[in-house]
């Protein structure tokens, strides 16, 4: 047995081989040796402060098998690659159970708390007081790795809603012109079948809206349930609501929206797909995309009354498709059918079909070329959400 203030390293040879290492209080002023030591991609740069580590692992050689659990803090940690950047303070215990024989590691019961975290990339910030992520079943082995992590992150703030705006898909008449945003996360995901079991709450607050060439600004909030089913992420029960908070110059305007049947998945690829039912003070915001991309005479909108308006309809997203399908709107002045489809790079696909009891009109929208339909609207309305869905679901 070898013994110092820092290490006590126990080696019993003998017919079974067993060994034992145990570390009590090691330090080092960063961890640049270690990092030139690990198979990490060169793009990859890692630096920090101080570091500290205690723990014991024993085993047996000849089966070459090691468990036992190590405890360690970072401070100052910091990972790069590209404009993507992490820093914070990092804190944990990995238990470990494996043989590099079998080349299977369980990890179970491992725990990380990262605090005062403050990541960048592509011009967004994300601060993160604190971070706590558990392993309640974790095994690496060459078949992949299998168990489930939790996340827990009580608060997340996002200082500029416009970055991320940068970062959306939108249409060219819809942008973020100012906010910030907190959040809440807290989920246990499956990583098998990458599906998750929680709660994410998103509050922007200040937002500010550019729809066409009207503006609003207050509060969006976004509540989403997840819960595991088979392969998906049923999100069913989730809200998103926004209220107005009266500012000069912009519309003043409420509206909520609930999501049923509301499915994600991860594979084969990213998708999305809800049925949505919507409630609003009026339908203000999508007259003014109307008017923006229409050449309807602006008369001829404000004309149609849309207060109290409420909708269904099936909303479709994936890396390709973004579709609002079989919307049906239903105001105080008209009844509106709604299909809207933008397919990878390809300019925006609309068709609106609007009864206002004594007159019925179709408007279509494509190539950037706006045509007015005063008869037989409802028989060319069906068959233009058959071509635009029939094209969405060859583009999934």
């Amino acid at each position: 047995t070898f013994a110092s203030r820092d290490l006590d390293l126990a080696a019993h040879l003998f017919s079974a081989s067993v060994y034992a290492v145990e570390v009590d209080g090691a330090e080092t002023d960063s961890l640049a040796y270690w990092r030139s030591r690990l198979p990490l991609p060169p793009e990859i740069r890692v630096v920090s402060g101080s570091a500290t580590a205690s723990g014991r692992l024993e085993g047996v050689l000849r089966e070459k098998t090691s468990k036992g659990h190590v405890t360690f803090g970072v401070r100052d940690l910091g990972v790069a690659k590209g404009d993507a950047r992490v820093h914070g303070n990092a804190t944990g215990v990995v238990h470990v159970d494996g043989s590099l024989e079998t080349a299977r590691v369980d990890l179970s019961g491992s725990e990380i708390s990262l605090r005062d975290v403050h990541a960048t990339a592509r011009a967004v910030t994300i601060d993160v007081p604190s971070l706590e992520a558990r392993a309640r079943a974790l095994v690496v082995s060459r078949a992949g790795v299998t168990g489930h992590v939790s996340v827990d992150a009580p608060v997340i703030q996002l200082p500029s809603l416009p970055a991320v705006g940068a970062l959306l898909s939108l249409p060219e008449d819809i942008a973020i012109e100012g906010g910030r945003a907190t959040a809440r996360v807290r989920m246990d995901v499956d990583l098998v079948k990458l599906v998750g079991d929680g709660e994410v709450g998103v509050a922007a607050h200040n937002l500010r809206l550019r729809l066409g060439a009207e503006r609003m600004q207050g509060e969006l909030t976004v509540a989403l349930r997840a819960k595991p089913n088979g392969a998906v992420t049923d999100l069913s029960g989730s809200q998103v609501a926004f209220r107005s908070d009266g500012a000069a110059r912009t519309l003043d305007w409420w509206g909520r929206v609930g999501l049923r049947q509301a499915s994600f998945s991860v594979r084969p690829g990213l998708r999305f797909r809800s049925y949505v039912t919507a409630a609003a003070r009026d339908g203000s915001p999508l007259t003014a995309l109307v008017a923006d991309n229409t050449a309807l005479p602006q008369w001829l909108i404000d004309a149609v009354s849309t207060k109290g308006l409420e909708a269904t309809g099936e909303l479709l997203v994936t890396p390709s498709v973004f579709a609002l399908r079989s919307v049906e709107a239903h105001a105080q002045g008209a009844d509106v059918g709604f299909e809207f489809g933008k397919i990878r790079q390809q300019k925006k696909e609309w068709a609106l079909l609007l009864d206002l009891g004594v007159a019925l009109a179709g408007v279509d929208v494509a190539d950037g070329q706006t045509q007015v339909l005063l008869f037989g609207a409802r028989p060319w309305f069906h068959a233009k959400v058959a071509s635009l869905e029939a094209v969405e679901r060859r583009s999934e």
